[in-house]
């Protein structure tokens, strides 16, 4: 949900970038600012996937090494 969130925020800033952009004078400014907003977004989406991959590899270790001592132990 928090995703969605960023995105619908970052969609509303670049296309006010490019809409700010082709008002102006100089057009140069909107297309970067738009580009670097979704570079951002990017970055952010993929930074989010790998802690979460990162994440879910300590709990398999954890679930692994917590098995081995509950199989080591004797009833």
């Amino acid at each position: 949900m928090k995703t969605f969130v960023i995105f619908c925020f970052i969609c509303v800033v670049s296309t006010g970038a490019l809409l700010a952009g082709i008002d102006m004078k100089n057009s140069g400014f909107g297309i970067p600012i738009a580009a670097t907003v979704w570079l951002v977004f990017v970055l952010y989406v993929a930074a989010r996937r790998k802690r979460n991959r990162i994440k879910k590899e300590r709990e398999q270790l954890f679930n692994e090494w917590f098995g081995q001592q509950y199989r080591r132990r004797s009833f």
